[in-house]
């Protein structure tokens, strides 16, 4: 299934490819080192709930996850995030945070950002954010669709 889903959405939407995953890891050494990874790659669907938009130039999406995946959220998320998972989609604004703009240069996201209330399916690494009460993230998003 989840091979499947994969080439479904590899079909369907902007996708990063490999080369893009490198360059938004190299460039995201501060989020990478205390990013915990869970899973390498990992699939969830969900309704979002809320988006934030830090100075960061990030997306941070809660994501109310179906039934099928709410097995993967910690007391982190449970306390923290409402009992939703984060999902986050990088450089997807403009960045206004200086400490943070080099780290978006050498990136274009070409994903799009969800709205509230939409059905979607997201494909990232599901990681502990160590920096953020250690909730789970799928952080980066290297696709999502809409259902």
């Amino acid at each position: 299934m989840k091979r499947i889903l994969g080439v479904i959405l590899a079909a369907s939407l902007g996708v990063l490819g490999r080369r893009s995953r490198r360059t938004l890891w190299s460039a995201r050494r501060a989020a990478r080192d205390r990013l915990k990874i869970i899973a390498p790659c990992f699939t969830v669907s969900g309704t979002v709930d809320h988006i934030g938009r830090p100075r960061d130039g990030d997306t941070h999406i809660r994501l109310t996850l179906d039934p099928a995946f709410e097995h993967i959220l910690n007391d982190g998320n449970r306390q923290y995030q409402y009992g939703a998972l984060v999902v986050e989609i990088v450089c997807a604004y403009p960045v206004t945070l200086k400490v943070a703009k080099a780290s978006c240069e050498a990136f274009q996201n070409p994903l799009g950002v969800p709205q509230v209330g939409d059905h979607i399916i997201v494909v990232g690494p599901l990681v502990e954010d160590r920096g953020h009460h250690s909730w789970r993230e799928i952080h980066p998003v290297y696709q999502w669709r809409k259902e």
